[in-house]
């Protein structure tokens, strides 16, 4: 549980300073990996413990502090809507070119933005389908589901992995 909330509060903190108005504006695959991992995040809230807090819970304000001591109570599928957003913004962040090299902070893909907007697409494409009994046109889902996997991962060597662990690491 708080792993969860703790990296989702670190997403929404690098997505907000790469955001307009923000210290980092402009940094544009810095903000797409965030908003990948949001939507990562979000969905394992709702995988796990379906209805929770999420639209609300890991907000700080500039100063760090909580914005909302007492988050509300999500309901699972707008909990998946929210990191389905996420992933529609990171899916158009990632397209475009970042003022840093983010290869030295990123431990999945060394900044690589093509391979997370990969990972993005095969997100967008698991939460379809975990929708898709709430869908409104089943069928256009699923021809959405298609074209998401085909834009996502071709090959295992390009999964979303921590394969940075030797026997030195902990």
């Amino acid at each position: 549980w708080n792993n969860l909330y703790s990296t989702l509060k670190s997403a929404r903190i690098i997505i907000n300073q790469c955001s307009d108005g923000g210290i980092d504006y402009g940094n544009y695959t810095t903000k797409g990996m965030a908003e990948v991992l949001a939507a990562y995040n979000c969905a394992l809230i709702a995988d796990m413990f379906g209805d929770a807090p999420c639209s609300q819970a890991a907000l700080v304000d500039e100063n760090g502090s909580p914005v909302y001591l007492n988050p509300k109570m999500d309901k699972q599928e707008d909990i998946y809507k929210q990191a389905m957003q996420y992933l529609d913004d990171a899916i158009a962040d990632l397209q475009q070119e970042d003022l840093i090299d983010p290869s030295s902070q990123d431990l999945l893909y060394q900044g690589d933005a093509e391979k997370w907007l990969k990972f993005a697409y095969a997100l967008k494409a698991r939460y379809t389908m975990r929708l898709l009994n709430k869908s409104a046109n089943q069928t256009t889902d699923l021809r959405n589901i298609l074209t998401y996997v085909s834009k996502s991962f071709t090959d295992a060597s390009e999964e979303c992995k921590l394969d940075i662990y030797d026997g030195d690491s902990q």
